[in-house]
């Protein structure tokens, strides 16, 4: 701000104030007048007085530069008048005509009424008006005045007379800089450099008068707020000027006419601190007198007849200034002019600007963010960490005093700083806003806090309805609080950052994302590797795709498959299987058959879920009776929206109102800017980028029978030589998939080895998570002993444990004395379809799998919901003892009842007899990291990102046996 648009007024405190007394005759009265005279004790010096030099105005070495003019920028030293004035006043009155003279002593605050003649009717009085330094009553008056009164925009009347000339007024020469005429790096670097020098100098004077201050007690030199104000206010300046020459530096590269103008307008700023440098030098000299009890009380009467506009506030402090508080140059200049206009622009030693300043500074993540010239930030959705969100802080810097009041209010907070002062409050539309109250005057602080937007999170989903045996699968799914818009962060999205204090203007800042994706891959794809097909069978199909940026979510996607002219969609299978889409699923993708045989396929947009960034989506056809040889499977057409069925307007968020800022839409919710990734975005498909945009079959009538068969007992392959008491330790887990086009009705024979004590065997959940099993089928078992006694089990239902060891629902083996159990045969009534499998490709849900759909992982000496698993024991009979690291293996052999197709399964490990061997659960979040033998834990079935369903208890090694496809627990 420039300061003293009108002159300043110490120069008159420095004026020796002589009286002289002449009688003139009014009618029958003689009456004395007394003329003042004025002589100026003031003494100027040049600015080579305190620390600063020439080079510290505006000047360049640049030859495209002028420099500023070199200002007698004078450092002004005031002398008290120490000379007693004798005023004689004579009056008559008829009621006094023989009234004897009286005298009296004048200070403080009647010293304003007693300068000045008066008049009395009939009498005749003296009054001796002693000099401030001289009375005893004038400690007492300075004493009181060395705490400053302070109010906001009011005014009030008192009777106490002002006099608009203090006899303590300062001049100070304004500084005018010359304009740079051609933006160069070096004059740009001059003007940061000026402006540090000139706050640096300043500073050494504020100390230098705060050093005056408290080197006595007891004497009369009190800390001169007004010099705390220009400090206060030179640190924004400086802030200021950095900010505006980094704009320059920035504009520079493409426009150097409006860097020049950003340059000219920091130099005005620089010329201001220049001021600002040598009225605090002048402060500091007239300070060394202490107060004057005369000024301050005129100050004080003056300050309660102040009008101040409306918001602005305003103090008068120990030394007779007036501290003024506006939010910018345009209302101090005001508070100038109503002083003025009401006389009072003398009354006070010094008028001084905003004690206040702030600024606020963004930053965000890196390689993600950028900031522009104004402050705004830019965030590229594409590169920034689409899972935990961008973190975003605000620096806050202010100044000010007790009692002022900073605040910030953004859509979200995380943290802020300085609790201790600072208060927290939601507003009506979900905003939040922090608020600073200083607790001390001359507060300078940098207060920060801390919100993240753009984290899209996966979220777990469970329809028990559609998928019994799941569990909790992971799509993407809107979540209130997500940190995201719906699910979602579209392009042009605007945060508002608002913020203000007290008697400062409201001020804004905005972080607009942009998210304009591309994808990595796009994909049409066979589920298993043959694509020799036969007609009249069901085989699944995959739609894959991958976004630039892992859970930088889609929003809803729509892709487009051309399909064989000759293949029939069959939208009851394809149900079916969407509890293996991965990241997509059960109620989140639709599809609809359009003209020409193509097949719509939507992931999101509905049921608040949204496509996460990468996926596979499942679909399930088969070709016409007749069809052979090739047929082609074609990607069409791939399109994103982020806000569908909109018109691509970008939203800006609730901001407490801030957002209107950014809008001219009636509701405040959208700005102008649009985009088609909003609206709908439709991909370029390059053969050379995305090569796997068709698929071929090839269909035939030929029998193609291959089922490939998988086998898991811990990340070791190791088991404990031993038992644990009464429960059902695994053994192992088979899965398996029938890779051929013709369905297989199979003989499974598991042979367990001597050494090998088998307790029982569970068998599948036929509607598991991870699976694509004949769900009505049922099994027939068949256990085999050592001593050639067997014994059957027909009609079990998913989920069953045959055992020998007694629990709910178990179907008991009764193994005979000193046998053991050699084998299980196992038969099922339905056959395996093409395509249809057990977990053989991925993972899904706790209780032994992993926590979402295309995880591989799995948990260590766990059963596994969608394999048949072996209960047992290692090296406890002995008569068939085992050896610490020795190797075995359990073999599952199989075979086609309607072909001569037969192959088989091997699991195997390693015996170990380390007691003290880590059997570890992988890393699934919501169970142990490891266990030692004989541990119990809990674990469930569901997700570790979400709610879990069921929980189901064992101790470690042991069966996690189903009754049913709900998962109770059986032992």
């Amino acid at each position: 701000m420039n300061r003293y648009k009108y002159n300043s007024r110490l120069y008159r405190d420095s004026l020796e104030k002589q009286e002289h007394y002449k009688l003139y005759k009014k009618g029958k009265l003689w009456l004395v007048a007394g003329i003042s005279v004025f002589t100026s004790g003031l003494t100027y010096s040049m600015l080579s007085s305190h620390p600063v030099h020439a080079d510290t105005t505006a000047t360049y070495d640049d030859a495209n530069t002028q420099s500023v003019s070199d200002v007698s920028a004078a450092t002004a030293t005031a002398t008290q008048p120490q000379a007693d004035v004798t005023s004689t006043s004579q009056s008559s009155d008829s009621s006094t005509t023989t009234a004897a003279n009286s005298s009296s002593t004048t200070t403080g605050t009647d010293q304003a009424a007693t300068a000045s003649s008066t008049q009395s009717a009939g009498a005749t009085s003296s009054s001796t008006t002693t000099p401030a330094a001289s009375s005893s009553s004038d400690t007492q008056s300075s004493d009181a005045s060395a705490s400053s009164v302070g109010r906001t925009a009011t005014s009030s009347s008192k009777s106490t007379k002002i006099t608009n000339k203090t006899s303590n007024d300062l001049k100070v020469k304004k500084t005018t800089p010359k304009k740079v005429t051609k933006y160069t790096k070096k004059s740009a670097q001059s003007i940061v450099a000026q402006a540090n020098k000139l706050m640096q100098s300043t500073q050494k004077q504020i100390e230098k008068g705060n050093a005056a201050a408290n080197a006595k007690a007891d004497d009369n030199i009190p800390t001169d707020d007004a010099l705390t104000a220009i400090g206060t206010h030179q640190k924004a300046q400086q802030a200021q000027v950095l900010k505006t020459v980094k704009a320059a530096q920035k504009i520079a590269v493409k426009n150097k006419k409006q860097a020049t103008m950003k340059l000219n307008s920091a130099l005005a700023v620089v010329a201001n601190m220049h001021d600002e440098l040598n009225q605090a030098t002048a402060l500091v000299s007239a300070d060394k007198k202490g107060v004057q009890a005369h000024v301050v009380a005129n100050a004080k009467a003056a300050y309660d007849k102040v009008s101040m506009p409306s918001g602005t506030s305003a103090k008068v402090d120990a030394y007779g200034d007036l501290i003024v508080t506006a939010s910018n140059t345009k209302t101090y200049n005001k508070v100038l002019a109503s002083l003025h206009k009401q006389g009072l622009t003398g009354s006070f030693r010094q008028v001084v600007d905003p004690q206040q300043a702030m600024s606020l500074t963004l930053s965000g993540p890196d390689g993600a963010s950028t900031i522009d010239a104004d402050g705004n930030m830019d965030i590229d959705q594409t590169k920034a960490n689409a899972l935990s969100g961008s973190t975003i802080t605000a620096s806050f810097n202010i100044s000010g005093n007790k009692g002022d009041k900073f605040f910030i209010t953004v859509p979200s907070v995380n943290s802020w700083t300085d609790g201790s002062i600072a208060t927290k409050t939601t507003n009506s539309d979900g905003s939040s806003t922090i608020t600073w109250t200083l607790d001390a005057d001359g507060s300078t602080k940098n207060e920060t806090i801390t919100f993240g937007y753009g984290g899209n999170y996966a979220d777990s989903y469970d329809n028990i309805a559609k998928s019994p045996d799941t569990g909790k699968f992971i799509p993407c799914s809107n979540r209130t609080g997500a940190g995201s818009y719906n699910g979602g962060v579209p392009d042009g999205l605007i945060i508002p950052v608002t913020y203000g204090g007290t008697n400062q203007n409201t001020q804004y800042k905005k972080i607009t994302f942009s998210n304009k994706q591309q994808f990595r891959a796009l994909t049409v794809g066979s589920l298993q590797s043959t694509t020799t097909k036969k007609a009249g069978q069901n085989y699944i199909y995959t739609f894959g795709y991958n976004g630039s940026n892992d859970f930088d979510n889609l929003g809803a996607l729509t892709a487009v498959i051309d399909l064989p002219t000759n293949f029939v969609f069959d939208p009851d299978e394809t149900e079916y299987v969407q509890k293996n889409s991965f990241r997509t699923g059960i109620d989140v993708n639709t599809f609809k058959v359009l003209d020409g045989n193509k097949l719509e396929i939507t992931v999101g947009g509905k049921n608040n879920f949204n496509a996460f960034s990468n996926g596979k989506v499942y679909f399930v056809g088969h070709y016409t009776a007749g069809t052979t040889g090739n047929q082609t499977f074609n990607l069409e057409s791939v399109k994103t929206a982020y806000m569908p069925d909109s018109s691509g307007n970008a939203p800006v968020l609730a901001d407490n109102g801030g957002e209107k800022q950014f809008t001219s839409d009636p509701t405040g919710q959208v700005t102008s800017t649009q985009s088609d990734y909003n609206s709908g975005h439709t991909y370029t498909l390059d053969p050379q980028k995305y090569p796997n945009l068709s698929l071929t079959d090839t269909i035939t009538t030929k029998d193609v029978t291959v089922l490939n068969t998988g086998a898991w007992v811990n990340t070791s392959d190791s088991l404990v030589i031993g038992a644990t008491t009464n429960t059902n330790n695994i053994l192992g887990n088979f899965t398996m998939a029938n890779f051929g086009n013709t369905a297989i009705d199979p003989i499974f024979t598991f042979k367990i080895p001597d050494g090998v004590e088998s307790t029982g065997i569970n068998l599948p959940l036929n509607e598991a998570g991870n699976s694509n099993w004949p769900k009505d089928t049922t099994y027939d078992v068949t256990v085999n002993y050592s001593n050639n006694a067997s014994q059957s089990f027909t009609g079990l239902k998913s989920g069953t444990t045959v055992s020998s060891i007694d629990g709910t629902d178990v179907q008991l083996m009764q193994i005979p004395t000193g046998a053991h159990v050699t084998s299980y045969v196992v038969t099922q009534s339905e056959p395996i379809q093409p395509d249809n499998y057990l977990g053989y490709f991925d993972a899904i849900s706790n209780g032994g799998e992993a926590y979402y759909v295309g995880s591989s992982e799995t948990n260590d000496n766990d059963a596994m919901t969608y394999a048949f698993t072996l209960l047992g024991n290692v090296g406890t009979d002995p008569a068939y003892p085992v050896s610490d690291g020795q190797k075995m293996s359990i073999e599952m052999d199989y075979s086609d009842k309607n072909s001569n197709y037969s192959s088989n399964g091997i699991l195997s490990f390693t015996a170990t007899k380390d007691a003290t061997t880590e059997l570890t659960l992988g890393n699934d979040s919501d169970l142990p990291s490891l266990l030692q033998p004989g541990q119990t834990y809990t674990t469930v079935i569901g997700a570790s990102y979400g709610t879990s369903k069921d929980s189901v208890v064992g101790a470690n090694l042991n069966a996690n046996a189903y009754r049913d496809s709900q998962g109770k627990v059986i032992n």
